[in-house]
């Protein structure tokens, strides 16, 4: 359990908010002490527990981000609990329906950056991560990296020396720059 959790922190963690750094230094403590002295009972304080869960509740989503049908009352049926408690959890991260959104956003940008899936319409590629509405996905892609779907695909398929992600034009606004 305690290699699948860093495997799982290595993959997650340059995802992580700042402000959720203290909270999963802690678990990670947590979760040393458990499994070096064997006492299971530290692991069951509130805190850690909500944390463990939150976990849960994150690998759930991205294990399900191509599925249509990723909304929060699935999530809720696929974890187990209860719509106050996912929203609850998710506060912090602009509500669940921004949390999946922006994960679905960041591996479509993953994928157009690859010149390998150049052979792949974009309309598709969208589809593929949830996003099957390709005027909905283009608008959000934009809204949230400042750039065209096409403008990305673009720069990996020329390589650019740039990362695509500067070859965006800037943030016209002060709430584009915070997005």
């Amino acid at each position: 359990m305690f290699a699948d959790y860093l495997l799982s922190l290595v993959q997650r963690l340059h995802d992580a908010d700042p402000s959720e750094l203290p909270a999963i230094a802690e678990m990670t403590r947590v979760m040393i002490v458990a499994c070096l002295t064997g006492d299971a009972s530290v692991t069951q304080m509130p805190a850690e527990r909500s944390i463990v869960m939150r976990e849960r509740v994150d690998r759930l989503i991205r294990d399900n981000l191509g599925s249509a049908r990723l909304n929060p009352e699935r999530i809720c049926a696929l974890a187990g609990i209860s719509r106050s408690s996912l929203y609850r959890m998710f506060e912090d991260r602009g509500g669940v329906a921004a949390h999946v959104q922006a994960l679905r956003l960041k591996r479509a940008y993953a994928e157009l950056s690859n010149p390998h899936s150049a052979f792949e319409t974009i309309a598709n590629l969208a589809a593929g991560h949830g996003l099957h509405n390709t005027t909905a996905f283009n608008r959000a892609f934009r809204r949230h990296f400042g750039c065209t779907p096409g403008e990305v695909r673009g720069a990996a398929l020329r390589a650019d020396p740039v990362p695509p992600e500067r070859a965006c034009s800037p943030p016209q606004s002060f709430a584009d720059l915070l997005r």
